[in-house]
């Protein structure tokens, strides 16, 4: 037992400007001292300073539901904004919009769906390049890209799957573990053109594939035959009682980062698919040698289906059902990849036929913990849930850079607080620590990431989704995960589930 492997997290750093207070604690205290100075000089009111004063402390340290009044003024102020304006509801324009044929003529026209976004995910496009002529030898065409025009990113997306990880022994748990760990570290490299890796494990509704691709290869009567009928029927009734698990792994480019191949090919979106293309392949070969196998990158309509089930996870039945015996129908187009309406609740998020509900993981295990630590959160969980973990790989220099000043920044805090007879808390020593650990670690070579995590829990209605969320909350407990529902922010945080690499400011 002693020498098996055990991982464990360190505490969430919390970095503050004075005495490991936050801006916005400092502003508070400060605005209450002087309306307290205020009170006594204007209106000789002692009652009025203390009340100024206990009001601002109130305000600055009394916590409600894991964040303090300060840290929620923002939050519900924006939320109050987009009630009184109607802006927490959208519903597209696409339905009135129409299609439009844009080129030729019958069989041979090409026919242009509408396409509108809420209001969270204005700016983005499910792109590819469909002219072979235009990439080198070896990019291969046809493989769906997200652009977001606002922030100048790309993001391609892999379909993966673990290899009976569960039902392996620690050892060979920790093994595989160290494997993806080389997967991550190879990011870190300078001239990485990659800004981000996320990787997504949800649930969803079993679409009874493999049923229906033996009915596919084995039957002998046609679709519309009253047993074939009948068998697909059955099917249909079998799925929304069971779970299929699936993985995606999203890699995203940044555009100021791949100058030298916007210069080349004198276009950034073809500069940065060829990009996304490149560094796909490497990751491919990368996974597969720890032992996590690779599906593919998803080309336009399977990445839009990708997207769109994330909204409406009952809508994979009817898209595998459509493509049954049509593989190039597969998926869905990429304007039907977005939402028709939008519903953006305090707790809850609604999008057409499903409601979430949006956790961020505030604290990962604390205590030493086995390699599959997240076997009760991904594995027994029964509800539809959806697991984003998404990464960001720090430059070596200036990850030396921010762990100096942390380390500065921490013991000058603790001798202030030792100076003005304040005692420093565990926490803070355990934060000490950490920074410490970390800059040991940078010292001997090894890579430093930016990491968060977020979990969504999806439902047909609210009486279902707050019985998922307790189901969720349980088995996150079990996993050593302390999750915090983000109230007032469900719009913004569920783009984060979504495989855009999105999640980390």
């Amino acid at each position: 037992m002693a020498d098996q492997t055990r991982y464990r997290f360190g505490p969430l750093e919390q970095h503050g400007v004075l005495l490991g207070l936050s801006q916005g604690q400092v502003a508070v205290l400060a605005s209450g001292l002087l309306s307290a100075f205020g009170f006594i000089l204007l209106f000789r009111s002692p009652l009025l300073a203390i009340g100024a004063g206990l009001g601002a402390i109130a305000l600055a340290f009394v916590p409600v539901a894991g964040r303090t009044l300060e840290a929620w003024a923002p939050v519900a102020s924006r939320h109050a904004v987009r009630r009184a304006t109607g802006r927490h509801r959208w519903t597209s324009a696409a339905p009135a919009a129409g299609h439009r044929v844009i080129r030729g003529r019958g069989l041979h026209a090409v026919i242009e769906a509408p396409v509108a976004l809420p209001p969270v995910l204005q700016g983005l496009a499910i792109e590819t390049v469909a002219d072979r002529a235009l990439l080198p030898a070896d990019v291969p065409a046809g493989v769906g890209m997200v652009r977001d025009r606002r922030a100048g990113t790309y993001v391609a997306v892999l379909r993966a799957h673990g290899r009976a990880f569960a039902l392996r022994d620690e050892a060979e748990q920790a093994q595989l573990v160290e494997g993806w760990a080389e997967v991550l570290a190879a990011m870190a490299d300078a001239d990485s053109p990659i800004a981000r890796l996320q990787v997504v494990e949800r649930t969803l509704p079993d679409t009874g594939d493999e049923a229906a691709r033996y009915l596919q290869e084995e039957m002998r009567r046609p679709v519309s035959d009253a047993l074939v009928r009948s068998y697909l029927d059955l099917l249909d009734d079998a799925a929304p009682a069971s779970r299929e698990h699936e993985t995606l792994i999203a890699l995203q480019v940044d555009a100021r980062r791949i100058a030298p191949l916007i210069r080349q090919f004198g276009d950034q979106g073809l500069a940065a698919y060829v990009a996304l293309v490149q560094e796909l392949s490497s990751l491919s070969e990368r996974l597969q040698a720890a032992a996590i196998g690779v599906e593919g990158a998803l080309p336009p309509r399977l990445l839009a289906e990708a997207v769109r089930v994330a909204f409406d996870p009952d809508a994979r039945v009817d898209m595998a059902r459509r493509a049954l015996g049509r593989q190039d129908e597969a998926g869905c187009e990429p304007a039907a990849a977005w939402p028709v309406a939008v519903q953006d609740d305090w707790l809850r998020y609604r999008t057409d036929g499903a409601w979430h509900a949006v956790f961020w993981v505030r604290e990962w295990p604390r205590v030493e913990v086995r390699p599959d630590f997240l076997r009760p959160l991904l594995l027994r969980t029964r509800a539809q849930r959806t697991v984003s973990i998404v990464m960001e790989p720090v430059p070596p220099e200036r990850a030396q850079r921010e762990v100096e000043r942390r380390r500065t920044h921490v013991l000058s805090d603790r001798e202030t607080k030792e100076r003005h007879g304040f005692m420093t808390s565990a926490r803070r020593e355990h934060e000490l620590q950490q920074v410490l650990t970390r800059e040991e670690e940078l010292a001997e070579g090894h890579e430093e990431l930016r990491f968060s995590g977020y979990v969504a829990v999806s439902a047909a209605s609210e009486y279902e989704l707050e019985l998922a969320c307790k189901e969720v909350r349980r088995q996150a407990s079990r996993s050593k995960l302390q999750l915090v529902r983000l109230a007032g922010e469900q719009a913004s945080a569920f783009a984060c589930v979504l495989p855009l690499c999105r999640g980390l400011r």
